[in-house]
């Protein structure tokens, strides 16, 4: 009885030996494999990058195209907005005028302002406006004719307020 006991544990420790070696194997593959895939992911993160680039490239060459071929002026921008979730996302810019070219703020509501009823008409055309550089006018105006309250008018202005 001890020869086959001998003989069982020596069967099982071999066994053993060459399990230990399998999985010392299989985890060298498996961090060749995990170092493969972070390279890979990495490669993918460089070319979603390298695309959004593109993209903005492209919808900012349209604009320009855009702001060209309107014949817009220092004192005009041309913006391009999506609507998501009931509001108005502003995606893209261009002026020439640094002052017009800056982005104050990324949404803006969809039942208020000329976006929104240029939205609703296909066209609205704004011309009474006073310049945001009379500021208590400008105010006064964007309340009574789009319904803004003062607080998110002055957030918004391209001129801040004095003081």
């Amino acid at each position: 009885m001890l020869v086959f006991g001998a003989v069982g544990t020596y069967l099982d420790q071999s066994r053993q030996q060459a399990d230990i070696t399998q999985l010392r194997e299989a985890s060298k593959s498996f961090s060749t494999i995990k170092n493969a895939l972070n390279a890979a992911q990495e490669e993918l993160q460089i070319q979603k990058s390298k695309t959004s680039e593109l993209h903005c490239d492209l919808v900012q060459s349209w604009l320009i195209g855009a702001y060209k071929t309107l014949k817009l002026n220092n004192l005009e921008r041309v913006t391009i907005y999506y609507e998501h979730d009931e509001e108005f996302y502003l995606l893209a810019r261009y002026s020439k005028n640094p002052h017009f070219a800056k982005i104050h703020c990324q949404k803006f509501p969809l039942n208020q302002g000329v976006i929104s009823l240029s939205w609703q008409n296909d066209l609205h055309l704004e011309l009474s406006c006073p310049s945001q550089k009379f500021i208590d006018d400008y105010i006064q105006y964007m309340h009574v004719n789009y319904g803004y309250v003062a607080e998110n008018i002055e957030a918004r202005l391209i001129f801040p307020k004095p003081g």
